[in-house]
């Protein structure tokens, strides 16, 4: 599986970590999966993701928040085609998080077929560009 696309999958609930991992890894792809931010961005600097998958939720004690996390890895050019998810999705958060490069947003529950068609969708256009 050596070309396989690459995800990284960013959540401290050990139980979506897993479940996306699993349906992802179901789905041919490979993954890489962490807890926080401070590991996403070395993971960012170590190796290249064709996706990342981040938690709306995303904080912990000393970890910025995903619109933190987002910020800063736009502002240095590092921000892979992003997916985010959620249980309840702030409508002013997913736009503001639009507008600084996320692709689209997830509710939780996460459904195997919805979150395989919007990682396929997501990373279609990222291809495409690589391969023209």
């Amino acid at each position: 599986m050596a070309n396989a696309k690459q995800v990284l999958i960013v959540a401290n609930d050990g139980q979506s970590r897993d479940l996306l991992g699993h349906i992802l890894v179901a789905a041919g792809f490979g993954v890489t999966a962490c807890t926080d931010g401070r590991r996403l961005v070395e993971i960012l600097g170590q190796r290249q993701v064709d996706l990342m998958i981040m938690d709306l939720d995303l904080t912990t004690p000393n970890d910025p928040q995903s619109m933190e996390v987002i910020r800063i890895l736009s502002e240095k050019s590092i921000l892979p085609r992003t997916l985010m998810f959620g249980e309840n999705p702030d409508v002013d958060l997913v736009l503001s998080l639009m507008r600084q490069g996320v692709v689209d947003c997830m509710k939780k529950p996460l459904k195997a077929t919805e979150v395989i068609r919007t990682v396929r969708k997501a990373i279609e256009p990222a291809t495409s560009q690589t391969a023209a």
